[in-house]
Formats: C-alpha cells, structure tokens, sequence
C-alpha cells in the first residue's frame, strides 16, 4: 500500500493498494482507485476481470489480503457490518433469499441498519420504504412472493431495498443484466435522478460499453488485476478498447443526441460500410494507468 499516495478531499471511496485472490489465483495486484462525491462512476471490462469482486470488497462482504478501503475515510476493515450499511447499499447478482419474502418485505430489510433492538419499523421507516415501492413501480406488486417475480423484477425489488435504505454510496452490479429496454430506461433514470438530484455517489459495473458510455461521468477500464484506464466516456470508450481489452472488433459511433460514444459489433463475414461523419476517432487524452 502507498501510504504516500494523496487522497482527493472529495473523495467518498478510497481502494489504496489492494491485494486479492481467490484460493491460489490472484485476482488484484496493488489495485487503487478513488470515487468521488456525487460521481456516477461505471466499471467495465472483459469476464472474469474482477468487477463484481471489487463491489464486494467495496461493501466489506470479502476483504483483501493486502491493502486498504475506506468509505469517507474510514477503514470498512475495522467497522461494524451495521455501521457499513448504513453507508453504502448494494444491488448484487447473488441475492437468494433463504425463505418466502414479498416484495414488501425484501424492501423493509433495507432499513434494519437503523432498527433498534426488539423495536418495529419507525414512521420514518415506513415512509422510506412506501416511497422506494412508489419509485421503482412496484407498489402493485408488495404483497407478491419475491420468489415468483422475474428477474427483471427481482432487480427492481433490490433497487427499491437500497432506495429504502437510504445510503450516500449506492453499488449496483449488472444491475439490468435481465431487463427489457423500457426497464433498463427507467431503472437507470431513477438511479440517475438520485444521484443528480440527492448527490447520491454511483458505482456500477456494466457489460453493456453502450449504458455506461451515456450515464457515466467516468469509467473505468478493469483489465488483467489492476486498472488499466480511466477517464469521461468519450475517453474510454474507443476501438482500441474493443480490440485490446475485449478481442472484439467494431464501430464506435457518436450518438447523434448526446454526443457519446455508442458501440456496434462488426459481423466477421461482412465487409464493413462505415457512416463518416458518425465514426467516434479515438482521442489520446484517456489517462492509461
């Protein structure tokens, strides 16, 4: 860890030299990174690179071997798991009740970091949980099984549970993965009003370069253990990326309304009939870390 490393005084997540593996395979080699207040901070990179593992050592659920993470400063190595979420919440790929919950009830659990012992839910709990179903459109759906929902709705449920929540760190983790468009929009419309409006700070991991390039403020590039590139979509995002990091060749073009890079996948067999004035040109001012 570079103890002479300087901290952004802004900064809300600090992963400062961190080691990682998972039994005899090493993951992260002295991986750092800094999140900012307010910032909608997306990860990306190829399978099997460490994104979804990064959210859980963010939220204290696995630890490094080497390194340190702190959340506004403090050590999540040395907090209690109440005081941790209280902080940060998360929306995770793994989320598997053990019992029969409704969508009611999964979202109610997003305010057990503030429950005192052997006390009911509060006036403010149920306000917060009543206006996370009124949110993410569920409040048809509260008293329906969380077992019985699609995956789409599952993940609406886990967004609603962090909204009731109510933490300034907010981590989502392929979080519309099993969505359709109309509810990849407005799930991330919602996340996106929280973060502008409430400065709520944003940190997710996508496989889609196309969701991260339009919502994000930065993105970062996870590569081979460590992060390789860093920096605002138009930086990141760039045929170099597909052909380097990904082994995938493709058009990067500029969407036409706002003015970010937007992926397409070449067809192999297919000569290519590019659109010029479209083509996004790679900019050389993406810092490679």
């Amino acid at each position: 860890m570079n103890r002479d490393r300087p901290v952004e005084r802004d900064a809300v997540i600090s992963v400062d030299g961190i080691h990682f593996q998972y039994d005899s395979h090493p993951l992260f080699h002295d991986l750092s990174l800094t999140v900012r207040e307010s910032e909608f901070l997306s990860v990306i990179g190829p399978n099997g690179s460490g994104k979804s593992t990064l959210l859980k050592l963010i939220l204290g659920i696995m630890k490094p071997s080497k390194g340190r993470i702190a959340v506004f400063g403090k050590d999540i190595g040395k907090m209690k798991r109440k005081a941790i979420s209280q902080l940060v919440s998360g929306v995770l790929l793994d989320f598997n009740p053990a019992y029969s919950f409704s969508v009611e009830e999964i979202v109610a659990i997003g305010r057990t970091p503030y429950a005192k012992a052997f006390s009911d839910f509060t006036r403010e709990d149920r306000i917060a949980i009543e206006e996370a179903l009124e949110k993410t459109s569920l409040l048809t759906l509260r008293k329906k099984p969380f077992e019985h929902l699609s995956s789409g709705e599952r993940q609406r449920v886990l967004l609603a549970k962090c909204l009731a929540q109510k933490t300034p760190i907010l981590l989502l983790d392929e979080c519309v993965a099993h969505l359709d468009p109309g509810h990849v929009q407005q799930f991330l419309e919602v996340v996106r009003d929280k973060n502008r409006k409430e400065k709520i700070t944003v940190v997710t991991v996508f496989h889609d370069i196309n969701l991260a390039s339009l919502y994000s403020d930065r993105i970062v590039v996870v590569d081979q253990g460590k992060l390789s590139q860093t920096g605002d979509p138009v930086e990141i995002v760039h045929q170099r990326l597909l052909e380097n990091v990904y082994r995938a060749q493709a058009t990067v073009l500029t969407h036409p309304r706002f003015d970010v890079p937007q992926v397409l996948l070449n067809r192999l067999d297919r000569p290519q009939k590019p659109a010029p004035d479209l083509i996004h040109n790679e900019l050389p001012k993406s810092k490679i870390l």
